[in-house]
């Protein structure tokens, strides 16, 4: 596996490409909780053959910036999107996942995104 951290439109990101060679689906988590605390989950998709990227949202942890819920995740979630399928390491296909707020994120992206920023799929753990 390959990771790294980056900056896409300013916001901390970090990468974690699985083992082999790509281009790889990729799976986008954008979190208020701290992008760190998901280095198992990011080990996770890799181990299953898809680019991890994990992102603290803008105003949180290592993300410069004041948080205010719900207001910047589309178009942060579309920044990052537009940036993963620009990858050579991506294949375009993307799928935008979350828990609690990093559900809002995703299904904001599926509902609130460009077309060309939409996610192939959404998994939001939430309960109902």
């Amino acid at each position: 596996m390959t990771a790294f951290s980056t900056a896409v439109g300013e916001l901390a990101t970090d990468v974690l490409l699985p083992a082999g060679h790509g281009p790889f689906p990729a799976v986008l988590v954008r979190t208020p909780y701290d992008r760190t605390r998901h280095e198992a989950e990011a080990r996770a998709w890799a181990r299953r053959g898809f680019a991890a990227v994990v992102q603290d949202v803008r105003g949180r942890f290592a993300s410069p910036g004041e948080w205010h819920p719900y207001a910047h995740e589309a178009a942060d979630g579309t920044a990052a999107v537009r940036w993963i399928r620009e990858q050579p390491w991506s294949d375009g296909r993307l799928v935008a996942a979350g828990a609690s707020y990093a559900a809002h994120c995703a299904l904001a992206l599926a509902l609130d995104a460009p077309w060309d920023a939409r996610p192939d799929a959404v998994i939001a753990a939430v309960p109902a």
